[in-house]
């Protein structure tokens, strides 16, 4: 850290809010993680239509039944 190589008060101060700093992003994301999850199960949808599309399988139907099959783990209690 920067206040071991450098001991002085402004150090120890800029070494305090790099800490709070990492602390505010980690509950951040933690707070938002269903968030980011909805996020990249909308990517990866929109990768399984193409896929689909692509190889001339399945439809949107089956997109949808997939994601359906997927909403339970909103739903866990998380420990």
């Amino acid at each position: 850290m920067l206040s071991a190589v450098l001991r002085s008060d402004i150090a120890i101060e800029v070494s305090i809010k790099i800490i709070d700093a990492f602390v505010s992003m980690r509950r951040f994301l933690l707070s938002n993680a269903s968030i980011f999850h909805i996020r990249n199960l909308l990517q990866k949808s929109k990768e399984d239509l193409i896929a689909m599309k692509k190889n001339g399988v399945g439809n949107v139907g089956t997109l949808i039944f997939k994601n359906l099959s997927k909403l339970p783990q909103f739903f866990k209690k998380e420990i």
